[in-house]
């Protein structure tokens, strides 16, 4: 069905009215959304013309149909009253063939639930009928007495060994008759015959334990296979593993592990003596088991000797024994056991049939829960740390010299501490693969930690240079050294320790600062060979541990990029070293500039040299020129061209702003002076005219900042050629030459 379509465009879809859910007060709510109640009566108006001239036209269009309507239905009531009488007729017999059809299925069911009890009786009974033929086929097999009564309910008559066949035979009836027992449902009958079947079960586990050990013992491969095949079949596989441990094992693991074989072998040692139970006594049993060596039948599914007889029985012993192995009192050893331990794992699960069975097995959680790595990582980690922060305690020192150990790589001893303390993270002996996650926070934390405490050092020294020069950095060399930490529970922390709290009222993290210029100029060359030295750091001494920790744990690969980002990682916290020198190179060039600055404070007494005292004219510089940039040559020794040339035009640049400003001063000054006189000299109005005297005081004082611009210019100039393009510089020159003209065209 679908509404004539309006000419003109409206403000809603006809279509909404043809919808089930059509709502009016929802209809007209969206649509004063986006038009005016107005405009929204005037398109229905319009819409509804529409449709009244549509209902005119099929009304028109259809006009006979209407009027035939009404003529049609002449005589329809006496048709339906026609058919009322057979339909009833029709409707009782169909009710009459229901109710017979159904009688009829009631009967039907009622005859085949009766078959189904029957037949349910009938194979229970088929049950009970082979469970008793089958006792009694396995107490003729087995030569267990006709009356069992008579001989006590757990005593066996002696018998013979059996055969392969009977044994075959047995094992067969045996397990035939637990499946009937167990398909047979309960009846008094099977009740009654429960004590018979556990005699059955008693003398067939005894015949089958004899007939295993002296398999065992004689490596009978033929023998020992129908022995695990008859285990197998009545499903007694960890009877058959308990009965290797207790009988082979425990023995064999009683003589090898012990506390003097500890000590005299060492713990690989008595492992390797361990290792030899597998080639003298399972070599057989894993042949049969795995079908190899000949052993006939094939191999024999179900058991895992290893996993449930073998390995059980090591760690009981080893926690026995030897439980002192696991003692992590003794880090070093502590380690050594624990490296050793886990090689002899690795070694053991080749001997396994099935590694993740070993692995799942409850003895062997027991086993790695006896190592307590955490107390072990927080032991290394006092060691590490509290290394470190021994040496952020003391004067920064120069590397120590030692016959002993290789050329120290850093000549500062602080870096040389950091750098032998990230690398006993991954050292042998220290570093453990179930603890990378931890060693390597810990070396990302010395890194923080050396870092942030350099970034504190040089902002206190900064802070204290600019309230106080003389208490800032100096150009000597220390007598005290750089600040230290007031506590050394602020370097890395381990999370095992818990939260720390750091209480601002106890003082800040580094007190006093003592640094001089030598020391920051080592700590910035120190701390460029750190951020270069960390990539080759990652790839010798941390990548293989992480290369190796990443094959042996699978899940770890599903992240190709792992390695790149943990080198990422690292570098990005090598990159902080990049930014303390940047910051050291900073400070020394704000202290030097401010030295310099120092430098230039002559420059204001030079009007008071030549004002009314009568001094000749200044033929040369002052001597205080030649120590303005004296500061700036004593730090050159050492420098790379480009930290010279870039700390130069630095330190040149503010110390020339900085002489640009006195000396605009001092010719502002001596301006204003000139012009004062000259205005008096005219107010007086003499009558004799003054003599001239030369060269007077005002030109004096600015031939004299002549010459000082002159030879500051060649200073610099012959400090760094590229000074000389400096605006400050070109500015100061300029305003050296307009001096000297000034002097001279009023001499002349």
């Amino acid at each position: 069905m679908s509404l004539p379509v309006h000419p003109d465009p409206l403000c809603f879809s006809t279509d909404d009215f043809l919808k089930s859910d059509f709502n009016v007060d929802e209809f007209v709510a969206h649509c004063r959304k986006s038009v005016t109640p107005e405009c929204l009566r005037d398109d229905l108006e319009a819409y509804f013309r529409t449709l009244k001239s549509a209902m005119v036209d099929l009304i028109n269009n259809d006009y006979a149909d209407f009027l035939n309507l009404s003529s049609n239905l002449v005589g329809m009531d006496k048709a339906i009253h026609n058919l009322t009488s057979p339909l009833l007729e029709l409707k009782s017999e169909i009710t009459d063939v229901k109710t017979s059809l159904e009688a009829t299925i009631n009967a039907l069911e009622a005859k085949l639930l009766l078959c189904k009890e029957i037949r349910a009786k009938k194979s229970a009974l088929h049950c009970y009928v082979v469970i008793v033929e089958t006792v009694e086929i396995l107490e003729r097999l087995l030569k267990i007495g006709d009356r069992p009564q008579d001989l006590g309910a757990s005593q066996l008559i002696e018998n013979e060994r059996l055969t392969d066949v009977v044994m075959d035979r047995v094992t067969s009836e045996f397990s035939r008759l637990k499946y009937m027992v167990s398909k047979a449902p309960p009846h008094h009958i099977v009740e009654n015959i429960k004590p018979r079947i556990a005699q059955i079960t008693a003398a067939l586990q005894r015949c089958l334990d004899d007939s295993f050990v002296t398999s065992l013992e004689s490596n009978d491969r033929e023998q020992l296979s129908h022995c695990l095949r008859a285990y197998a079949t009545i499903g007694h596989q960890a009877a058959a593993e308990s009965l290797f441990q207790s009988h082979m094992v425990h023995p064999y693991m009683q003589k090898v592990v012990s506390v003097k074989a500890l000590n005299t072998q060492g713990l690989a040692g008595m492992y390797a003596d361990v290792l030899k139970f597998f080639s003298q006594y399972c070599a057989v049993l894993s042949d049969v088991v795995t079908g190899r060596g000949g052993a006939g039948g094939g191999a024999v599914g179900g058991f895992d000797f290893v996993s449930n007889a073998v390995w059980p029985e090591i760690v009981a012993t080893l926690l026995e024994k030897v439980s002192v192995i696991y003692s992590p009192g003794n880090p070093d050893s502590f380690c050594k056991h624990y490296t050793v331990s886990m090689d002899f794992i690795e070694r053991l699960e080749e001997f396994c049939s099935s590694v993740q069975n070993l692995r799942n097995h409850p003895s062997f959680a027991a086993f790695i829960s006896k190592w307590n790595i955490a107390v072990y990582f927080q032991i290394r980690f006092q060691e590490i740390a509290g290394l470190m922060e021994n040496s952020l305690q003391l004067p920064l020192q120069p590397a120590e010299l030692s016959k002993e150990t290789e050329a120290p790589l850093f000549n500062l001893e602080l870096f040389n501490v950091l750098w032998r303390c990230m690398a006993a993270c991954w050292k042998q002996g220290i570093f453990i693969p179930a603890l990378v996650h931890k060693f390597w926070k810990l070396t990302l934390q010395l890194l923080m930690r050396v870092s942030q405490w350099f970034e504190e050092v040089c902002t206190l020294s900064r802070t204290i240079q600019s309230d106080d020069p003389s208490k800032g950095l100096r150009t000597d060399d220390p007598s005290k050294g750089p600040p230290k930490s007031d506590d050394p529970s602020k370097g890395p922390r381990n999370d095992d320790q818990g939260p720390r709290t750091d209480d601002p009222s106890k003082g800040s993290r580094v007190e006093g600062s003592s640094l001089s210029i030598n020391d920051c100029l080592k700590v910035m060359e120190n701390s460029e060979q750190v951020a270069q030295q960390i990539p080759s750091f990652f790839e010798i001494t941390v990548r293989p541990h992480l290369s190796s920790c990443t094959v042996n744990n699978p899940h770890l690969l599903d992240n190709p990029h792992l390695l790149d980002k943990l080198q990422e990682g690292l570098e990005e916290a090598g990159n902080r070293f990049k930014a303390i020198a940047s910051l050291y190179g900073s400070t020394v060039v704000a202290v030097v500039s401010q030295q310099c600055v120092q430098n230039l404070e002559p420059t204001h007494t030079i009007p008071r040299l030549y004002r009314r005292t009568n001094r000749e004219v200044p033929t040369k510089p002052s001597s205080y020129v030649t120590t303005i940039l004296k500061p700036l040559l004593g730090i050159q020794v050492g420098l790379s061209e480009g930290y010279r040339k870039d700390w130069s035009c630095k330190v040149i640049d503010t110390t020339t702003q900085r002489y640009l400003e006195i000396i605009t001063e001092v010719l502002t000054s001596v301006k204003k002076t000139e012009d004062s006189l000259q205005k008096l000299k005219r107010t007086r109005k003499s009558v004799v005219p003054e003599e001239s005297t030369g060269l007077s005081d005002d030109n004096k004082i600015r031939l004299q900042i002549a010459f000082d611009v002159e030879q500051y210019y060649s200073d610099i100039t012959s400090l760094h050629p590229d000074t000389a393009t400096l605006s400050s510089v070109v500015q100061l020159q300029e305003m050296g030459q307009i001096a000297k003209t000034t002097a001279q065209t009023t001499l002349s």
